[in-house]
């Protein structure tokens, strides 16, 4: 029986005692293969090879903050000033609730949970997937961690299970209702309502000032979102793409509902402070109301993907979907939404070709 641990093994022996192994270093061959470098030492008792691991590995690894190691990765490095505002920002977003947490205990799971909130483009998560394991690997050459923490590379959200079990319009319809009669936290109704009316991103609610709100036009100007900076979220005038900067038609009667919430704050949706409420806060309480009605695979923003299937479902044309989205392209659309695009495209061929055919069969029979 061999029981492994973070830098040696535990092996029991015929005579019931156990033979603890540690790595110590490593050696390089004349073909320059890497060796590892081991001691071994015999015990009496499972409790004392374990205790002997522990003791070890504390001497062994050296604790740090992840915050720190993105520091000192920088800084010894020698990553380019432009790449590391790219890293950087990508670190914010995907591992900051991590900053204050020891490198050696964060797992894997720890960053999936945080990657799974993202909304992003297969090429964009695999990006940043590639750069946060590099961080990690980093971390292991220098000693600071033993393995490199394995989380899931991301596809696109077209690949995703919720895609492709979205409610139906009844059941989002009760859904609302739920909300509306038992929200936990104030104004979600509203959020969800706006976001599945106007398919705008969490991110851009959250940001959504009141100036932005035109009721004669019944418009609202997508202008700032909120992101996740070094140590708290912020207001960004940069937005995900520069489609991100539009203006979106919104049906009256939902503004109208909008503007019941009290004028308290330049922002639509507040917190205690007036300011605006973070996305995780709404994605929290959201998450707990899905869970309530049994829909534990629904995410917020697939309150969004709601709203781009609904309309290509009605036959809304991609280019206008891909504006209310605020895509960078409608190719970026084409490729998150292939699956309802090609049911429109089967419907229209069913329709045309009953249309021809009926068109057919009438000149035959005037013969």
């Amino acid at each position: 029986m061999r029981q492994r641990a973070a830098l040696g093994s535990i092996k029991q022996l015929p005579d019931k005692r156990y033979k603890v192994t540690v790595t110590v270093g490593y050696t390089y061959d004349e073909n320059g293969k890497k060796k590892q470098k081991r001691r071994s030492r015999i015990v009496n008792s499972m409790r004392e090879a374990r205790e002997m691991l522990q003791e070890y590995d504390n001497k062994t690894v050296k604790h740090i903050t992840l915050k720190e190691l993105i520091v000192e990765y920088f800084r010894t490095s020698g990553i380019k000033t432009s790449t590391r505002r790219t890293m950087q920002s990508i670190f914010n977003t995907c591992l900051s609730p991590l900053y204050g947490k020891k490198v050696d205990l964060i797992t894997g799971a720890d960053i999936d949970d945080i990657l799974d909130r993202e909304e992003v483009a297969e090429t964009t998560m695999n990006g940043r997937c590639a750069k946060i394991k590099s961080l990690f690997i980093y971390a292991k050459k220098q000693g600071y961690i033993n393995e490199v923490p394995y989380f899931r590379y991301r596809g696109s959200m077209r690949h995703t299970q919720t895609m492709k079990v979205l409610p139906s319009v009844d059941d989002m319809r009760n859904i609302l209702t739920y909300v509306q009669e038992h929200a936990h936290y104030l104004y979600l109704y509203h959020i969800m309502l706006l976001i599945m009316s106007s398919g705008i991103r969490v991110g851009e609610a959250c940001a959504l000032r009141w100036e932005n709100i035109n009721m004669t036009n019944n418009t609202i100007n997508v202008l700032n979102t909120v992101t996740r900076g070094e140590t708290n979220y912020e207001i960004s005038d940069t937005l995900k793409t520069d489609s991100s900067v539009r203006v979106v038609p919104v049906e009256h009667d939902v503004l109208e509902i909008i503007n019941e919430i009290p004028k308290k704050s330049q922002y639509v949706f507040f917190g205690r402070k007036m300011s605006f409420v973070p996305p995780a806060t709404i994605e929290k309480n959201a998450r707990r109301v899905f869970n309530e009605l049994g829909y534990t695979k629904l995410r917020l923003y697939d309150l969004r993907h709601f709203h781009a299937t609904q309309l290509l479902a009605h036959g809304v044309d991609i280019k206008t979907v891909s504006h209310r989205l605020g895509h960078s392209s409608p190719m970026t659309t084409l490729n998150t939404y292939t699956h309802y695009v090609e049911a429109n495209d089967r419907k229209a061929a069913d329709m045309m070709g009953n249309l021809v055919l009926n068109k057919c069969l009438d000149a035959r029979n005037k013969h």
